[in-house]
């Protein structure tokens, strides 16, 4: 077996350990305690984190911020995990933001020359596309802490008319069209909200939630299904070429989404009446790319904002006009 063979076994078997002796290792791998110690030296200037307990009973501790040991990828592996990292980089909020791009240097400086070049050429032709958004979420971290850790919070939340104090429960985070979402208990409610991250303006642990709550995969898949069967409102729109493109990077519209060979699209789907107001704010944002043939609703809550903003710009222009 070769040096760096034993190495890498040897880092294997401490990454599992919490402690261990350089006797338990000599037994482990049939080699003297002389040349466990010196391997154990050697990983230690890799940057294996190892600390040395004295004493009698002393030895070896792995400190908490262990190094995973190597692990070998094909080039096209690497690859791919270098470009999945690139589709979190227009969310201005990560909860790893420092580790993503660690990661990703490390494995494109680890690349061989002839597959560097595949890859910038790759970045000149490929990308994961979503909005760019420049709002901050500092409370992604934190919410998505609580929700690891079954934590009640107490949250300040901007709403449509006010910052308002929340008591919730998350049960964690997912990103969409370049937001963070936190679908939480509400223990005034009593019933889980869905919270957009980048209004919570602080989130402060109370204490654990000692209740059953459901995760955030079964509670996604519980929407989805609500949304499919016990929806209560029809919605139906039309689409031009830019806004099936938009409408692809959503979740839900885009699994009811049909394309027609002149590459325009409709959607007809059912929906619970309480995301109106959410449908309305999306289809706002894609202007004369959607027309809403249905509900109703939904064209009125357009048709004011529109009225609205032309109100604002008038007045605007009026008073430039005196000037």
């Amino acid at each position: 077996m070769s040096k760096s063979t034993r190495l890498i076994d040897i880092w294997m078997y401490i990454n599992r350990k919490s402690a261990f002796t350089a006797q338990e290792l000599a037994d482990e791998f049939g080699v003297s305690v002389r040349t466990i110690q010196r391997y154990l030296n050697e990983l230690s200037s890799m940057g294996v984190p190892l600390y040395t307990e004295q004493g009698r009973y002393g030895g070896y501790r792995m400190l908490n911020n262990r190094a995973l040991p190597p692990i070998v990828f094909t080039e096209e592996e690497a690859i791919s995990i270098f470009f999945a990292h690139q589709a979190l980089h227009r969310y201005e909020s990560l909860p790893f933001v420092a580790e993503a791009k660690s990661v990703s240097e490390k494995l494109y400086q680890q690349l061989s020359q002839e597959a560097k070049k595949k890859v910038d050429q790759l970045r000149l032709h490929l990308a994961f596309w979503s909005p760019t958004r420049t709002i901050s979420s500092s409370s992604l971290v934190p919410l998505l802490e609580a929700s690891m850790n079954r934590s009640i919070v107490a949250m300040k939340y901007e709403s449509k008319d006010a910052l308002k104090e929340k008591r919730v429960t998350p049960i964690g985070v997912y990103a969409q069209n370049g937001f963070w979402y936190c679908p939480a208990y509400d223990h005034d409610k009593r019933k889980i909200l869905l919270y957009r991250v980048d209004r919570a303006h602080s989130a402060v642990v109370l204490g654990r939630d000692d209740e059953p709550r459901i995760n955030l995969a079964a509670w996604l898949k519980q929407e989805y299904e609500e949304q499919k069967n016990h929806a209560r409102v029809e919605l139906c729109i039309q689409l031009d070429r830019e806004g099936v493109r938009q409408c692809k990077g959503h979740f839900h519209l885009s699994s009811a989404l049909v394309v027609d060979e002149k590459g325009e699209g409709t959607v007809r789907m059912h929906i619970n009446r309480e995301y109106l107001l959410d449908y309305a704010s999306l289809f706002y944002t894609w202007g004369e790319h959607v027309r809403v043939v249905a509900p109703q609703d939904i064209q009125d809550m357009l048709l004011e904002r529109a009225e609205k903003q032309l109100i604002t710009y008038r007045a605007m222009y009026q008073h430039h006009g005196e000037h």
